[in-house]
């Protein structure tokens, strides 16, 4: 069974590796559990939302909000050895 560190790493890599992630962004690990009875490593990492502030015009406030938006990534792997089972996104 892979501990979490390793889980983080796979899940990282996977990540970057399918290019989900933009170039140079920042990612954060959010969250990392074991589930399912602990069958099943969930990496969540989050990264700044490359639509953020794209729209013009939509006055300062507004604007502010947009640019610090953030997306999120779950990364679901075997436990056992740390095979990607699925990626996907979490709308929040």
């Amino acid at each position: 069974m892979i501990e979490l560190k390793e889980a983080v790493t796979k899940s990282l890599d996977a990540l970057k590796g399918m290019s989900l992630v933009p170039e140079q962004s920042i990612i954060e690990l959010e969250e990392a559990e074991l589930e399912d009875g602990g069958n099943y490593w969930v990496v969540t990492f989050s990264y700044p939302d490359p639509k953020a502030g794209v729209e013009a015009g939509l006055g300062p406030n507004l604007s502010a909000v947009l640019r610090n938006k953030r997306s999120y990534k779950a990364v679901r792997l075997l436990a056992v050895d740390g095979t990607v089972r699925g990626i996907k996104s979490v709308y929040v």
